[in-house]
């Protein structure tokens, strides 16, 4: 039987390898938890301390986790409001709708990241960086949107915010 120690080094070791890997196909940063939970559950495990158990090389782990962090899982739109009446609503200097998607931009919001201004999507808890596209999630960068939808969102604030004396940060690549 081998040191405990040992194996959950050697086991880090070859997760992180394997997470690196991953990372090259994926936009969004790949936390360790998730990468642990979806090992644990593809192997039927009770728990992820079993992995360490598992002698899992980077091979075998990029095997069982496959596709699972390559696009989406599955989105839906949905045409109409489905929150009960008396949800609290922030008040917003600008509010644009796009493919269904509901983006808010604030007059005064306390925290410049990542743009001043920049766009939230409260249904998905992600921010827009209005000057790239790129999107985050409690900071951690979760992918960019097509330039073509930057474009248009920009376009759509603009006329939001026409005669407001509140300009979109400049593009940038």
């Amino acid at each position: 039987m081998s040191d405990p120690t040992e194996l959950l080094v050697r086991f880090c070791a070859e997760a992180d390898a394997a997470k690196a890997e991953l990372q090259r196909k994926c936009p969004v940063p790949i936390d360790d938890r998730v990468l642990y939970s979806v090992l644990t559950e593809r192997l039927g495990l009770k728990s992820s301390v079993f992995l360490i158990d598992q002698n899992l090389n980077q091979k075998r782990i990029l095997e069982i986790v496959g596709d699972f962090f390559e696009g989406e899982l599955a989105i839906v739109e949905i045409d109409r409001d489905i929150l009960p009446d008396g949800v609290f609503k922030l008040l917003t200097e600008a509010e644009v709708k796009l493919n269904n998607q509901v983006w808010t931009l604030h007059k005064n919001d306390n925290d410049p990241f990542p743009s001043n201004p920049h766009a939230h999507n409260y249904a998905t808890g992600v921010k827009l960086d209005l000057s790239n596209g790129w999107t985050y999630r409690k900071r951690k960068c979760a992918g960019k949107i097509k330039a073509k939808d930057l474009l248009e969102i920009r376009e759509k604030f603009q006329e939001k915010l026409d005669g407001k004396g509140i300009d979109l940060p400049v593009l940038v690549e």
